[in-house]
């Protein structure tokens, strides 16, 4: 990244070896969040080279915290398999042991559940801040590239996954708790 210029919108930090790029852009000097109209205003202010270094770190960002849509998703994918294969040697149903038996048919299907909510909610959170960095970007309407996101119908397809899949978890996880445990 080229740091040569550096005007009052960008706010650079050395790092170790990395510079990283901290924005002005959202909040003032005081430490206070600016408005949508100062926002604006600030940023119809600067030239063509800030405005796409802005742009670039929003399309990092979206980038960035879909990556972690993705990695919680994979993350309980893996749990859930290892889950549900030692509920199944548990349904084999080894009777030398019936109290291990009764705890684990118990415990791995709310163990099941438990993940699958927490990932629900870290997955509702990384998609919050993506929708944050949306709003940002279209508040900007910077012309200057295409846009970091999809249009509006392939948002929303994106999210039947991202949602669907640790509910449906969570349903099967409950169903077989209440069927286990009668």
């Amino acid at each position: 990244m080229d740091i040569g210029k550096k005007s009052d919108f960008f706010r650079f930090r050395s790092v170790g070896k990395k510079e990283t790029l901290h924005l002005n852009m959202m909040y003032d000097l005081g430490g206070g969040e600016m408005n949508e109209k100062e926002k604006q205003d600030k940023f119809s202010s600067f030239d063509k080279e800030d405005k796409q270094r802005y742009y670039e770190y929003l399309s990092q960002q979206i980038e960035r915290e879909d990556g972690l849509v993705n990695n919680r998703l994979t993350w309980m994918v893996t749990t859930q398999g290892l889950l549900f294969a030692a509920i199944a040697l548990v349904a084999r149903n080894d009777t030398t042991n019936s109290n291990l038996i009764k705890v684990l048919t118990k415990w791995l299907p709310v163990t099941g559940m438990f993940l699958s909510a927490v990932c629900f909610f870290g997955v509702l959170g990384a998609t919050k801040a993506i929708y944050d960095l949306m709003k940002e970007w279209k508040l900007l309407s910077y012309d200057g590239g295409p846009r970091p996101f999809g249009g509006t119908i392939a948002a929303l397809l994106g999210l039947v996954l991202r949602f669907s899949l640790p509910i449906l978890l969570f349903a099967v996880w409950y169903k077989i708790y209440s069927g286990l445990n009668k």
